[in-house]
């Protein structure tokens, strides 16, 4: 998606929200966590091969300190 310019990247979110809706499991890699918060329920984090945490988006966003971004969160639970 960071590709595409904004209405499209919006074009293509509400077809993946429009997918999963209708019973579809999506499968989305991205190191662009703006674009995963947005979109992903759970979350796998693979770092050298190996998973390093599996859980909800929910969960992930919710181990964040107060004034951290995500990506600080995510770049923690990969060193």
């Amino acid at each position: 998606l960071n590709y595409l310019d904004i209405p499209a990247q919006e074009a293509a979110i509400g077809l993946f929200r429009s997918l999963n809706a209708s019973g579809a499991t999506l499968l989305i890699s991205t190191h662009i966590m703006s674009i995963a918060e947005r979109l992903a329920r759970d979350v796998l984090i693979i770092n050298r091969g190996r998973i390093v945490w599996s859980g909800a988006m929910a969960e992930l966003k919710a181990m964040a300190k107060p004034d951290e971004r995500i990506e600080e969160v995510v770049a923690r639970l990969m060193k």
